[in-house]
Order: C-alpha cells, then structure tokens, then sequence
C-alpha cells in the first residue's frame, strides 16, 4: 500500500511539472532561436544602396521602351507572331532523317 502512495505522488509531482511547461510562450522565450533579420542586413551591407532592394531604380543608360512594349503585350496576352524572315527560322531539325547505326 505504501509502494501505491509514493506512485500516486510521484504521478502528481510529474503532472504539476509537465502543466508548468505548457504556459511557456515558444515566442517569449530566451533561450531558443529566433529570427533577426541578419541575412537581410548583410545583404543591405554588401549593396551600395541598400534602398535598392526595396523598389530598384532605373538605368538611364539603357532604352528600355522596347522592353517595356515587350512585357505590356505579354501582360495583355497579345504577343507579336513570329516573323517569316530567314532569320526568325530554327536550325534545329528539318534535315533528312539519318540512317540507323549498324543496319543490314
């Protein structure tokens, strides 16, 4: 009978233990790991405009009307049919087919 007791408080004591864990915010804690953003800041370190990662800025060197006529006819799914000319033709196929390797 006294072997059951000891049992009994030992299971309480366990329990009391184990419900003090569950009240312990994951988030609030000091010693686990939790994000810093470190990755981002040596990145914004490395750049010579940390601003840049943000939102970019043009290049005045560079005619981008082109590319921009380009990605609007795409966005409004209108793009240019390809041209006929010698240039616009693949080279890739259209050749006689090759005879097999070791055929009798």
């Amino acid at each position: 009978m006294n072997g059951n007791i000891q049992l009994g408080v030992l299971a309480a004591i366990l329990l009391g233990m184990l419900a003090g864990c569950s009240s312990r915010d994951p988030y609030a804690r000091d010693d686990v790991w939790y994000p810093t953003g470190a990755p981002a800041a040596n990145l914004a370190a490395q750049l010579a405009n940390p601003a840049d990662l943000a939102g970019g800025r043009d290049d005045p060197r560079q005619a981008s009307a082109a590319s921009v006529r380009a990605v609007n006819r795409i966005w409004a799914d209108t793009p240019k049919a390809l041209s006929d000319s010698p240039a616009g033709q693949s080279t890739t196929g259209g050749g006689p087919a090759a005879a097999p390797a070791g055929g009798n």
